[in-house]
């Protein structure tokens, strides 16, 4: 990285009210890609479970480890937002134009599908959004009032782990290929 008051590499929140878009630049252009930045992630993440920390992952990515021992049954926090139907979500997501402000792989917001019509979108990332799938899971979501519930003793280092084919993940969203491992 350059010194220097033009080199310097700031923070710039997008302009776009819907997203929380957080991009690093330099001499106005896009120097890195955020979502690879451990130290950022961690900044710009809503801290929503305790006795975690967002981590390396084997599994893919960063993930969500415990960082000291959580008990079977313990609820790790509970799950807020907005209630909207999929489409209306989907219909955000395409007016939201990140590639305008230069960067593409910013999740702008996160969500849970309730059933087949509707989701809880959030419009900040938390630290649920960093609990990977795994078959073998460890945490998984219970409903009314919806929550992230331990289902067995978690170690302190562990990955929280959630079994994704669980959940009522829309088509749309099965049918990505980048989602193939499910």
């Amino acid at each position: 990285m350059k010194n220097g008051s033009q080199d310097q590499l700031f923070i710039k929140q997008g302009k776009n009210i819907y997203s929380q878009v957080f991009l690093i630049f330099e001499n106005g252009k896009n120097t890195m890609d955020v979502t690879k930045n451990l130290d950022i992630v961690r900044s710009v993440t809503l801290n929503n479970i305790p006795q975690t920390e967002i981590a390396q992952s084997k599994l893919h990515g960063f993930g969500l480890f415990a960082t000291e021992k959580i008990n079977n049954d313990q609820i790790l926090c509970m799950l807020d937002g907005q209630v909207v139907s999929k489409e209306a979500y989907e219909n955000i997501e395409k007016t939201i134009d990140v590639t305008s402000l230069g960067y593409e792989n910013y999740f702008y917001m996160e969500c849970n599908y309730i059933d087949g019509n509707n989701i809880l979108a959030r419009l900040m990332r938390t630290k649920y959004s960093y609990i990977n799938h795994g078959r073998e899971a460890n945490v998984e979501v219970q409903y009314e009032p919806m929550r992230i519930v331990c289902i067995k003793d978690i170690l302190p280092g562990d990955e929280l782990v959630i079994d994704y084919r669980k959940e009522p993940l829309g088509e749309a969203y099965l049918a990505r290929e980048d989602k193939g491992f499910l």
